[in-house]
């Protein structure tokens, strides 16, 4: 049951900031819920066409769906440093993606990388104070169920990067 609605999260596509081309792309997305199978053979074809980030996302997620575990490891980091190449803004949200992957694999340390990744902050995109939190306390799962809770509890008590503008007003 986990298992499934962790599937249900991955398949939430981040907004692609300009999809080479977006009716495949949602296409293919859906697809992979369904039939990963033919999902994948559709993002294999759209890869080799050049279709650049979007096939790579679409194939990380079919094979999620097909519990081929290491290969979509593999295409999400794919995806992620293609979409820090490209520089389109949704690197973050494809390293979250790759985080979450990696613990329904039962790969933390994957996840502590990938989830590293997306807290650099690449390309220079800004993380609300939220997005951060939900980073780093994922973060810290994954150096838990890595056998490494010390370096959970240090990045737990780390003190903020962000202090809220708090006003006075009212209180």
């Amino acid at each position: 049951m986990k298992y499934l609605a962790a599937l249900a999260l991955l398949a939430a596509a981040p907004a692609w900031s300009a999809p080479s081309d977006p009716t495949r792309y949602a296409a293919c997305i859906e697809l992979a819920g369904k039939d990963p199978a033919r999902a994948m053979q559709m993002a294999y074809a759209w890869r080799i066409e050049g279709g650049g980030v979007a096939p790579r996302h679409c194939l990380a997620v079919a094979q999620m769906h097909a519990r081929h575990h290491e290969a979509a490891l593999k295409n999400y980091e794919a995806a992620g440093e293609a979409s820090e190449a490209a520089r389109d803004g949704q690197a973050i949200a494809l390293w979250r993606q790759a985080a979450d992957a990696a613990m329904i694999a039962e790969q933390p340390a994957d996840a502590v990388r990938f989830l590293t990744r997306a807290l650099a902050r690449p390309g220079g995109t800004e993380l609300s104070p939220r997005a951060e939190a939900d980073l780093l306390t994922t973060r810290a799962e994954a150096h838990v169920a890595a056998g490494k809770p010390d370096l959970a509890m240090a990045i737990l008590s780390a003190p903020p990067r962000f202090r809220p503008n708090i006003s006075r007003r009212g209180c």
